[in-house]
């Protein structure tokens, strides 16, 4: 297979990002003691931001909202 066959195959695929891999970064995340303020996901791209000292200090973990 060539490589613009497989950039072909995979323009097809639907693309999504995984439980298990936001998973796993929380919970390193958590354990490095770093607080998470916002989680985006776009496609197969997870973006997690951490919140600042003042923020952590601040909010109480409510759990992930409703939707």
């Amino acid at each position: 297979m060539t490589s613009s066959t497989n950039l072909d195959r995979l323009a097809s695929r639907r693309v999504r990002a995984r439980e298990r891999a936001l998973r796993v970064a929380l919970r390193v995340m958590k354990a490095e003691g770093l607080s998470v303020s916002k989680i985006v996901v776009v496609g197969a791209q997870l973006e997690i931001i951490c919140a600042s000292h003042d923020e952590a200090a601040v909010v109480e973990d409510e759990g992930p909202e409703d939707w």
